[in-house]
């Protein structure tokens, strides 16, 4: 691998792991919301605690990878572009998730097609996980913020409180 490239895939590889502890930090707080007594939706804080989860195992195997293939980390300083005090019903906090994992599946195709480019299929193959787990998360952000405009801003929280609860059971488990 030439030092151009090894520059760039660490750029690269840097930026989306810096994303990824933005997605786990946003998260985090979006559970905590969910707990406080601004909504005080169990479910809720079940889903964006799994997400969060997600987030930093996501993170972690970013990290794992750049060490073994001995790119230089540059960590950023992490900042919401929101107002948490603005959050006011599930309906923003999931319109919110969607936007970041957009972003976030169109920063890692453009990861993965620079690295094609670049003949670098280890990092191809690496990053196909993490394409595959984006359109997932897409879907079912899509779906429970469908659920959620279908509902007003009273009833949203309780209609997704059930739901949220079957599918955080459901996958609870299949862990098992």
């Amino acid at each position: 691998m030439n030092n151009e490239w090894q520059k760039k895939a660490s750029e690269l590889l840097s930026k989306h792991l810096n994303n990824e502890m933005r997605s786990f930090y946003m998260y985090h707080a979006f559970a905590a919301i969910a707990q406080s007594s601004k909504f005080s939706c169990s479910a809720l804080k079940r889903f964006f605690t799994r997400q969060y989860k997600e987030e930093l195992k996501h993170a972690e195997g970013v990290i794992e990878y750049m060490n073994q293939r001995d790119f230089e980390i540059k960590y950023e300083k992490i900042e919401l572009s929101v107002n948490l005090e603005e959050l006011s019903c599930p309906m923003m906090l999931f319109k919110l998730c969607l936007e970041n994992e957009e972003k976030e599946k169109e920063d890692i195709l453009s990861l993965y097609k620079i690295a094609d480019e670049n003949g670098d299929v280890a990092t191809c193959l690496f990053l196909d996980p993490y394409v595959k787990e984006q359109y997932k998360s897409i879907k079912e952000i899509k779906d429970w913020l469908a659920t959620a405009e279908r509902c007003n801003k009273s009833l949203a929280c309780c209609m997704l409180e059930g739901k949220l609860n079957a599918l955080e059971d459901k996958k609870a488990s299949k862990k098992n």
